[in-house]
């Protein structure tokens, strides 16, 4: 990802960490968009679903993972 990319993505990370369970942050910029939902989970945790979607040279890349706090 270029500057820019990097610079939305984290733009969102930061905004979706404010974020109460139920909500969803997204990003794009012209390489690579995002999503990041905020879930509660049944013990009680709070976690966060990111799904990337990255373009390099026309191919798109997902990647999603799972990070509770």
């Amino acid at each position: 990802m270029d500057a820019q990319s990097k610079a939305q993505r984290q733009q969102a990370v930061t905004t979706a960490v404010r974020k109460p369970a139920g909500s969803t942050t997204t990003w794009k910029s012209k390489d690579a968009t995002g999503s990041i939902k905020v879930d509660k989970m049944p013990d009680g945790k709070t976690c966060r679903t990111f799904q990337e979607t990255i373009t390099f040279q026309g191919k798109p890349s997902t990647e999603e993972r799972t990070e509770c706090a």
